[in-house]
């Protein structure tokens, strides 16, 4: 048996897809490529395929680990050569290195997380929704059309032009929904450097997540390691907003969340990219992004 840790990209194409879809994504890319996949023992075999840590959904990633068990063994060019062409676009992998089979699961060795994220105002008093990224259109205004179950739908051209402005089905003005208000300014880059600042010099930060309808205590402090701008002021991302980095710890005993962080900071983040994953032993080094 061969054990091979992959190293891949998340990116922007597949930024909506699940957890659950990226295994089985990757499962039906490996067996195109003809690789031989090991399988668990039991009533229901499943391919031996363990991921690192998942990314909330709307979140991309440069340094996504996977462990691949494989019942032969094979150069890491073969496993390379037929396994590359078998990724959907968004997903490319950047290294493979083989991993002695005795080794902890890579989900037990991971220590630390890096992010880039690009954040805008909060609103005042709103903080982000448990877990949430900024992903909808700034446009969407959601649907206009009446739900009266009398009304039968008109599908010809003709037919829908002879109708009346006052036969149209729209929703009544009370029952749209408004359009967004606009975001409140961002902060100067001495203004975050100072929350910023403020957040990494606090002995605690005290806040609540919520888990099936349970609120649960802790303290977000603990799982922040670093957090800051890009070189020389904010860092613009492609659409004009700030970039701002962290590292963040991620291990059994506690999850930061870049989402979270930003909150902490009164700003929302609207995208949520995580540069690489740190597993034990690693050097403790990083570079600021």
């Amino acid at each position: 048996m061969q054990r091979i840790r992959l190293t891949f990209e998340k990116g922007a194409p597949l930024r909506f897809i699940g957890h659950l879809d990226l295994a089985r994504m990757w499962e039906r890319a490996c067996r195109r490529a003809k690789l031989p996949l090991a399988y668990t023992k039991g009533y229901t075999p499943h391919p031996r395929l363990t991921f690192a840590a998942p990314l909330a959904l709307g979140a991309t990633g440069s340094g996504e680990l996977m462990d691949m068990y494989l019942r032969d063994s094979l150069s890491i060019h073969e496993i390379l050569r037929r396994i590359r062409p078998q990724l959907p676009t968004g997903c490319a992998v950047s290294a493979a290195v083989e991993v002695p089979i005795a080794d902890p699961a890579v989900t037990a060795l991971v220590r630390r997380a890096m992010y880039n994220i690009e954040v805008s105002s909060a609103a005042p008093g709103a903080e982000n929704v448990e877990g949430e990224i900024d992903t909808a259109s700034p446009a969407a205004q959601g649907s206009r059309w009446s739900r009266a179950d009398s009304f039968e739908f008109v599908t010809s051209s003709e037919a829908a032009d002879e109708h009346e402005p006052d036969q149209v089905p729209w929703r009544q003005a009370a029952e749209r929904l408004r359009p967004p208000a606009a975001e409140p300014p961002l902060p100067n880059t001495s203004g975050i450097t100072n929350r910023i600042a403020a957040l990494l010099a606090a002995k605690a930060l005290p806040r609540q997540r919520v888990r099936d309808g349970i609120t649960v205590p802790y303290d977000l402090r603990p799982l922040v390691l670093d957090v800051w701008i890009g070189h020389g002021g904010p860092m613009q991302a492609p659409d004009g907003w700030p970039r701002l980095g962290m590292l963040l710890r991620l291990d059994g005993a506690g999850t930061g969340r870049p989402e979270e962080v930003a909150a902490a900071l009164g700003l929302r983040a609207r995208t949520v990219h995580r540069v690489c994953l740190a597993l034990e032993g690693d050097v403790a080094t990083y570079v600021r992004a």
